[in-house]
């Protein structure tokens, strides 16, 4: 089998997988069992992704490489942090508590992934079913009652006639929506045009609501990830440069903060100045400074940005059901009128 096959996306651990995998090593290296032996043993195991992988890592293992550099060959398999994590482990000798940092970080992910998907899995249904109640009553009853109405003896009201003409170009408007639809899904997705990548990063992280709970979230996973790269035992310029972002904004914020750290700034000031680090945790990271407990202040912070977003996503989803449920009693609405319009007026003129 081809290098590019062993090495696609599909292949690509998910952060359960990460977390099964950081976390049985932990466990092993931890009881004393020697690195290639602990690979070996998960990829004698049953699990369909990790298997394969901790078999090709044993096997470049007995060849020689190091584990890092074996792992840096198997991209995409392994996320670039987790990447980071093990080589800081190798150079500092604590690879088995790199492992269970590691494990906590991908355990964290996946909570924060499911949670995020859950939150939106009732709204989601509902918009679903609301638009296909919608046009079950708008290109189906109606095309059915309208040889009836056409029939009547009335004029026929200005919502009748919006219905005739909508229903008329039905497959005009589902072929032309189906088409742009996937336009604009695969440019935004797939596209690398500089305009396109302004637009998407709008969208994720400064658009009204979601661009909000995106920031928050991506800068509490760089608080995360920060904490357990200082307790890992890595420095905290290596630390920043390690960090991988989603956001260029979030990104530029870590550059600027570097670039602070380097010209012989303290942490507190260059993250203020590179807004880094919102305004109001400032007291609470100079005072970690300080004392030498960065790490913590890191992961307290993360916590607190954690609950913001639970509390924003809440209130989103709380808002979008009625405002999905008043859209879609408008549009029932609006078929029921365009229905029985042309009724009551024909019951009008027979009076």
């Amino acid at each position: 089998m081809s290098t590019s096959t062993h090495n696609s996306p599909r292949n690509a651990l998910t952060e359960r997988d990460t977390q099964i995998w950081a976390l049985q090593m932990h466990l092993m290296l931890s009881a004393g069992v020697p690195l290639l032996t602990a690979l070996e043993s998960i990829a004698r195991s049953d699990l369909p992704r990790l298997s394969p992988a901790c078999e090709r890592l044993a096997t470049q293992l007995g060849h020689g490489h190091r584990l890092s550099s074996a792992m840096e060959s198997m991209k995409p398999v392994f996320g670039d942090f987790v990447l980071s994590l093990m080589v800081v482990g190798e150079n500092t000798g604590t690879l088995a508590n790199v492992m269970e940092r590691a494990s906590e970080r991908a355990d964290r992910q996946d909570r924060l992934r499911r949670e995020f998907k859950a939150a939106l899995a009732y709204p989601g249904f509902l918009a679903l079913t609301s638009v296909s109640m919608a046009a079950f009553m708008a290109f189906y009853m109606f095309p059915r009652l309208l040889p009836f109405l056409q029939g009547l003896s009335v004029p026929l009201p200005w919502p009748t006639r919006f219905m005739i003409s909508l229903t008329g170009s039905l497959s005009a408007v589902i072929l032309i929506g189906t088409i742009l639809s996937a336009w604009l899904i695969r440019l935004l997705v797939f596209g690398d045009d500089p305009r396109t990548e302004r637009l998407r990063a709008w969208l994720l992280f400064k658009s009204p609501g979601l661009g909000k709970i995106n920031s928050e979230r991506e800068l509490a996973d760089c608080m995360k990830d920060l904490s357990l790269l200082l307790e890992a035992g890595c420095d905290l310029l290596t630390s920043l440069k390690t960090l991988r972002t989603t956001s260029s904004e979030q990104r530029r914020r870590v550059n600027h903060c570097l670039n602070e750290l380097r010209s012989g700034s303290d942490f507190t000031r260059a993250a203020q100045n590179s807004g880094l680090i919102p305004k109001r945790f400032s007291i609470q990271v100079n005072t970690a400074e300080e004392v030498g407990e960065l790490p913590r202040a890191f992961r307290d912070i993360a916590e607190v940005l954690d609950e913001s977003v639970n509390l924003r996503l809440s209130k989103t989803t709380q808002l979008a059901e009625p405002i999905i449920l008043l859209a879609m009693g408008l549009v029932s609405g609006f078929v029921v009128l365009a229905t029985f319009m042309p009724l009551y007026s024909l019951a009008s003129a027979s009076i």
